[in-house]
């Protein structure tokens, strides 16, 4: 029985406090799904391969979603 690969990361700021994201499938072949209990302090995400060639660069718009 195969086990769950994933990937977490603790991103912690200045003030100390942190959050924690997990990540999988790892490896991805085709759908990656990002875990993060709030996206509203995110403003940009970049994801790259192994090789360090960037796969997806997100920027988090400050216009309402409607517009």
């Amino acid at each position: 029985m195969a086990g769950q690969n994933l990937f977490r990361l603790k991103m912690v700021d200045i003030d100390k406090s942190y959050t924690q994201i997990t990540m999988s499938p790892n490896p991805v072949s085709e759908t990656l799904t990002i875990d993060l209990p709030s996206w509203k302090n995110v403003s940009t995400l970049s994801i790259f391969d192994k090789v360090k060639l960037v796969i997806l660069i997100s920027i988090r718009s400050s216009e309402p979603a409607d517009h």
